[in-house]
C-alpha cells in the first residue's frame, strides 16, 4: 500500500499551516479526519507528542506510520484547552 498524504487524507486545496502549527480544513465526508471528529478550523499543534513546525512535518509524522497505526493529534478548538484525537491510518 502506499504511503499516505495529508492530500488524500483529509485536507483540500487551500493553505493549511500556520504558525508552529496546522490549520484543518473542512474534512471530506467519509475521510479519516472526518470520523476522528476533526472540524473545519481546528488547529493540529502536535502529533504522537512532537510538536510541529509545519504540516510539512505533520506529513512526516504520517508517512512514518503503516497501515491501521494510530496517531495522537493535540488538537486546539477555538479558545478551549487542548484535546487529543486519535486517528487510525486506514
Amino acid at each position: 500500500m502506499p504511503r499516505l498524504t495529508l492530500s488524500n487524507i483529509w485536507s483540500e486545496l487551500g493553505p493549511i499551516s500556520t504558525d508552529k502549527a496546522v490549520f484543518v480544513h473542512t474534512p471530506r465526508s467519509g475521510s479519516i479526519a472526518a470520523e476522528a471528529g476533526l472540524l473545519h478550523r481546528d488547529i493540529i499543534q502536535a502529533a504522537d507528542e512532537h510538536e510541529l513546525e509545519s504540516h510539512f512535518s505533520l506529513q512526516e509524522i504520517i508517512k512514518s506510520h503503516n497501515s491501521a497505526e494510530s496517531i495522537v493529534l493535540q488538537v486546539l478548538r477555538g479558545s478551549d484547552e487542548p484535546e487529543n484525537i486519535t486517528i487510525t491510518l486506514p
